[in-house]
């Protein structure tokens, strides 16, 4: 008699046999997962709480190489060595990468302190401009540390001399800090990629630096910079009177883009066009295909070279050269330095005769950042790119036959609409494949951005991006002046466009903070769909689907104060949120509303609400008879203590305060700035507490 129990057994043996022969019949798309497992590797390696020694990689890789090669006759268990092998792999490779960066990083505040350090990189913003300055030395005697980083970044407000460029020494009186931290316990930690970039400290200067000497560029890096700063001044002068016009084109030809002004950059993210301002595919490809074009055609002018030369190989390396050149003016910028590894691909198939575009282009460019810059994989803009172009070449590799030739053997008026249907259908899939990492990272997402960008992008085709090109290339000879200024046509166009979209109804979509762990649903989903070519891979998008709903997963705090008590908020009963603090702190304003799914119009902060209760000396929050006391005032510390307080956080710096409360946990003020942010909650009757630090752990980018 058969049981139940072997019918499960039998039916599950035959589910096992089944999705093995899936597998199996799948065995070309198996090399797209090599770089997502050198991913797991780094991602590992980024996640441990503490620095792992640097053995610990070749001890992992080792044994598991001769494991895997006695297994090589069992095809399964070999699989599967492999795929460890590669996680190890891309661990080995974080840690050597995080071997040769190492560097000193700022403990802790200092200053002001007057330092002398040489220009490498000048990054202009909206009001002010930040110097990243090497070989930094300090001018007077330090306090509190040993010795500062000899790499850091340094605000000046009110800007520079024009003629200060990459080279140059410089003496700044200035306020370092450490490295940027995260704005919620949890949250992204801007110092990971401010380390890897090798910066030690922030800071902001008092006063204008002075010039100590003029040097010319000693570095590439340096030389670099002074010709982006040169094409920033010539755009500046082409384009006058029209600042968000002039810092998008600067955008768009050297990457930076600090300078766009707050209101432009905030219309380009709602309309869905920040993309055409951050270099990536359609810059790169657009420089591609105008240097491959005119190359072509120029030589083709020539008879006997049209007849005996090999044109479009010619045209093809020419592309190459140039979008090489264009990378390395513009940083080398993640998506622009996959877009550049990508149309690599592209220009050296058409010099050797053979096809190119398929996600093995992709998985090469991912393989190649991962095992040289494997921090990138934190970056988002790495993200976002490759899953846009990831999204863009597997639909259209299985678009169905009959979509495929619509538009063939018909009449030429149907002909025409090949290019409006194609840039429909590639804004609509780059929309959706990238909207659930925008959700993630940025709490919102620009549904009408499909048409923001197909309204926009024939003006970069047309204008914006030719005449850029155009104006560089002339800028040299004194010639570019004209060319700008028709590239700014074009740019208020597209600004006008992001302005109409921006202000739709339902132009953004807004959503709390997601947890950790729906990024990995959103990013195994979207890669299941789009590697596996059976049926199977739709179970991607029920994955990605499981990502949205581990939203309660991510638990909201009933308080939150940032470091040193310049903004607080509480939560209400209603679940709305009540928000204590100066409005002079947007950083934290606008970055908590994000957080928190709101726009910044509903998250105003006020001076004392009343859920703070609030006197000249403290504000006490309660709940269930425990209470939280931020502390302004030493009377307010002791009487807080008196009263039973669960809680006390100095939120103002007393100097040279040192009361004590034994019966509440004592939170100092250095305390907070050290250690970031604080949520508290009220669990199991009480007040439980968590800070930033509390959750990164050590490594070296933590202070």
């Amino acid at each position: 008699m058969i049981s139940v129990s072997d019918i499960k057994l039998s039916a599950l043996g035959a589910a096992i046999k089944s999705s093995g022969r899936a597998f199996a019949e799948e065995h070309s798309q198996w090399i797209l997962w090599l770089p997502v497992a050198v991913g797991i590797g780094v991602v590992l390696f980024l996640a441990v709480p503490t620095q792992p020694p640097l053995w610990l990689g070749a001890a992992i890789l080792g044994p598991l190489l001769l494991l895997t090669a006695k297994l090589r006759h069992h095809e399964f268990w070999h699989a599967i060595g492999i795929i460890f092998i590669l996680v190890a792999l891309g661990f080995m490779a974080a840690q050597f990468r995080d071997y040769r960066i190492a560097h000193e990083v700022l403990s802790r505040g200092v200053g002001p302190l007057p330092i002398a350090g040489t220009i490498t990189d000048i990054d202009h913003k909206e009001k002010t401009v930040r110097l990243t300055l090497v070989n930094v030395q300090p001018l007077e005697a330090l306090r509190y540390v040993k010795s500062i980083p000899s790499r850091l970044r340094v605000s000046v407000r009110g800007g520079i001399p024009d003629d200060w460029q990459a080279g140059d020494r410089v003496k700044v009186l200035a306020k370092l800090m450490p490295l940027t931290q995260p704005t919620v316990p949890g949250g992204y930690d801007f110092a990971v990629l401010q380390y890897y970039k090798g910066l030690g400290a922030t800071g902001f200067s008092f006063g204008k630096p002075e010039l100590i000497e003029k040097s010319p560029p000693h570095e590439i890096d340096e030389f670099l910079e002074r010709g982006r700063q040169s094409i920033r001044q010539k755009i500046h002068a082409a384009i006058p009177n029209k600042p968000a016009e002039a810092a998008i084109a600067t955008a768009i030809l050297t990457g930076e883009q600090n300078e766009i002004p707050q209101v432009a950059a905030d219309q380009l993210r709602d309309s869905g066009l920040f993309h055409i301002i951050s270099i990536s595919g359609l810059h790169i490809s657009y420089v591609a295909i105008l240097i491959f074009f005119f190359v072509r055609r120029g030589l083709a002018l020539s008879p006997t070279l049209a007849l005996y030369w090999p044109l479009k190989k010619i045209a093809a390396a020419a592309a190459l050269l140039g979008i090489t050149a264009y990378t390395l003016f513009a940083g080398a910028p993640s998506p622009a330095l996959r877009s550049c590894l990508m149309a690599a691909v592209v220009l050296l198939a058409i010099m050797v005769d053979r096809h190119a575009i398929s996600l093995r282009m992709v998985a090469i460019a991912a393989l190649v950042i991962l095992l040289f810059e494997p921090e990138q994989i934190y970056s988002v803009s790495f993200q976002l790119s490759f899953v846009a172009v990831t999204g863009l070449i597997s639909a259209f590799e299985f678009m169905p036959p009959h979509v495929v030739k619509l538009f063939m053997d018909q009449p030429a008026y149907i002909r025409w609409l090949r290019g409006p249907f194609e840039l429909l259908a590639s804004s609509l899939v780059a929309t959706f494949a990238t909207m659930p990492f925008v959700f993630y990272h940025f709490q919102s997402s620009q549904l009408l951005g499909v048409v923001a960008n197909m309204a926009s992008v024939p003006l970069t085709a047309i204008l914006i991006m030719p005449f850029g090109c155009l104006g560089f290339l002339l800028a040299p000879f004194g010639l570019e002046g004209f060319a700008f200024e028709i590239m700014g046509w074009g740019i208020s166009g597209m600004m006008w466009i992001a302005a109409k979209v921006a202000a739709l109804p339902g132009a953004v979509w807004l959503m709390p903070a997601l947890p950790p762990v729906a990024l990995g649903f959103f990013t195994f989903g979207f890669l299941w769909l789009c590697i596996w070519t059976r049926p199977w891979r739709l179970w991607g998008l029920l994955i990605i689907l499981l990502g949205f709903f581990t939203l309660p997963l991510q638990s909201q705090p009933d308080v939150m104060v940032a470091p040193g008590g310049k903004i607080a908020v509480l939560r209400r009963d209603d679940g709305s949120y009540a928000l204590m603090g100066s409005g002079r702190e947007s950083y934290y304003t606008e970055s908590w509303a994000r957080w928190f799914g709101l726009r910044t119009t509903e998250f105003i902060p006020e001076k004392n609400p009343p859920e703070f209760n609030c006197d000249d000396s403290r504000c006490l929050i309660s709940r269930g008879g425990q209470t939280i006391a931020l502390v302004r005032k030493p009377d307010g510390f002791f009487k807080s203590c008196e009263e039973g307080a669960s809680i006390i956080m100095t939120v103002r710096q007393i100097k040279k305060f040192k009361g004590e409360c034994e019966a509440a946990q004592t939170i100092r003020y250095w305390d907070s700035i050290d250690n970031g942010s604080y949520i508290f909650n009220f669990v199991n009757g009480g007040w439980s507490g968590v800070n930033v630090n509390d959750l990164r752990g050590n490594r070296p980018w933590v202070r």
